[in-house]
Parts: structure tokens; C-alpha cells; sequence
């Protein structure tokens, strides 16, 4: 998706007609989108659904939000439970990860927020029982995380990127993350992990032979 006036993906509203399904948002990449600086749009969007849906948003490549009078997030959340985000990388965009009021039980792992115009992630207060840890964060001018205590094992500092957004020879992001039942596969579809643990970030770093 590149180059679109408003968001590119929305997932809203799932168990309206009584269906309790499971959807996975998997490697797209999302590039200079809500150039119409329109209020309330983000890149990526998951709202009004309840936990019956087990949602899951993995190894999506977010680079550039429209700026202008109106904040466009890379990935918004709001009114949403039982929601997964995880190794998505955010870079370019008003906040990285915005998460609104009435938001339970989200799980934020092996995320890399870079290079953005507001906070790595910014967490309303109407939102509880956010789970936020190994991530990466690194110049976001808003500050790295707002509402949200310094995180135990995320890594705050250069990730070492490649012009391509892969993990370069010492980047403290390569095993840093942490393991999860899936996707076993990251955006170029590479098998995860290559080491001994994931890496946080959207492309798995493959050591030389």
C-alpha cells in the first residue's frame, strides 16, 4: 500500500453478525499513507471488537505517515481486546503505536519503532492490562513510550538498520526478542528464529554460514 489519502488496513467490528473469528494481518508493507491528513486515520487500524476475535497484526513494515495539522499513528488500537501486535516495525509516523481508550489485554512484543515524529508508543489512560515488552525504540522524537513504565527487556538504542529495514552485524535487536507461537515466519518469509531466540524487528537477521 503507498500513497493513499487515508488508512491503508482496517479491521473493525468483527463480531457484528455474531461470528467469533480469528485474523492475522501478516508482512504488508505500508508506505506514505493519510496524505489527506484527514482527523482520526492511522496506517493500520484495529477497533470495536471484544475477545471472542483473536486478532493477531505481525511483521508489517509501517514507513511514513502524511504529516499536517492532524496525528496519523503508524498502528491505532482503540476499543479493542484480545489483540496481538508483534514484530512490526513503525518508522515515520506521528506516534509508532497509538493506543485509545477502551483497549484491554493487548500484548505489544518485538515491535522496532524508529524515526518517528511523536513517542515509539503512546498509551491513553482509558486503555488497561496493556503488556508491553521486547521491543526496540530509537530516535522518536516524542519520547520513546508515554503512559507506559520503562519496559524490562526492550532495547533503547541504534538498531543497526540496513537501507532495507533488515538487522546488520551487531545490532543489539538480533535474539532480543521473545518467542511466540506465531507467525513462525517474518516478513520475507524466513524461518523465525534463526538464533536463539526472535529478533525484534521485521526481517529475522541469518548469520553467514
Amino acid at each position: 500500500f503507498s500513497g493513499l489519502g487515508g488508512t491503508a488496513i482496517m479491521i473493525q467490528e468483527l463480531e457484528h453478525y455474531g461470528a467469533t473469528p480469528a485474523v492475522a494481518v501478516l508482512r504488508n508493507r505500508i508506505e506514505n499513507v493519510c496524505l489527506g491528513d484527514d482527523l482520526d486515520k492511522e496506517a493500520l487500524r484495529a477497533r470495536q471488537f471484544g475477545a471472542a476475535s483473536e486478532v493477531l497484526i505481525a511483521y508489517n513494515l509501517i514507513n511514513g505517515t502524511g504529516p499536517g495539522q492532524h496525528p496519523h499513528a503508524g498502528i491505532g488500537v482503540q476499543e479493542a481486546e484480545g489483540l496481538t501486535l508483534a514484530n512490526n516495525l513503525v518508522r515515520s509516523a506521528d506516534a509508532g503505536i497509538l493506543v485509545k481508550q477502551a483497549v484491554r489485554g493487548l500484548v505489544v512484543r518485538n515491535n522496532l519503532m524508529v524515526e518517528n515524529r511523536g513517542p515509539g508508543i503512546e498509551i491513553y489512560s482509558g486503555a488497561t492490562g496493556v503488556d508491553s515488552d521486547y521491543n526496540g525504540y530509537f530516535q522518536n522524537a516524542g519520547g520513546d513510550s508515554t503512559g507506559l513504565p520503562r519496559e524490562a527487556h526492550s532495547v533503547y538504542g541504534d538498531p543497526k538498520l540496513s537501507e532495507r529495514f533488515g538487522l546488520t552485524v551487531g545490532s543489539p535487536l538480533i535474539d532480543a526478542g521473545e518467542a511466540l507461537a506465531e507467525p513462525g515466519q517474518d516478513f520475507s518469509l524466513q524461518e523465525v528464529p534463526q538464533g536463539t531466540a526472535p529478533d525484534i524487528g521485521v526481517l529475522e537477521f541469518v548469520p553467514s554460514p
